[in-house]
């Protein structure tokens, strides 16, 4: 699996009232090198009414998955979370 391309499209429309509406779309796409997955993501908004003059817009960057153990059994994390800052379950 390593050199594997990874690729996730999300597409959704926001109503914010009767006369605007936001179309955004988010891509995320990277490479998986065997401890990570580096790569790109885009979120672009697109105004469908009358939603003012900011729009369309976009906002690009790159980031670094890296992927972590999983903690031992005797670890006090919430089921549900993955990430060492969750807490115990409410």
């Amino acid at each position: 699996m390593m050199g594997d391309t990874v690729y996730f499209a999300i597409n959704r429309t926001i109503v914010l009232e009767s006369t605007c509406s936001l179309a955004i779309t988010e891509t995320e796409g990277g490479t998986f090198t065997g401890s990570m997955i580096a790569g790109s993501a885009s979120l672009d908004v697109t105004a469908v009414g009358d939603c003012g003059p900011e729009f369309p817009c976009q906002v690009e960057g790159n980031f670094v998955l890296v992927l972590q153990p999983p903690p031992p059994p005797s670890a006090s994390l919430r089921p549900d979370c993955l990430f060492p800052w969750c807490g115990p379950p409410l």
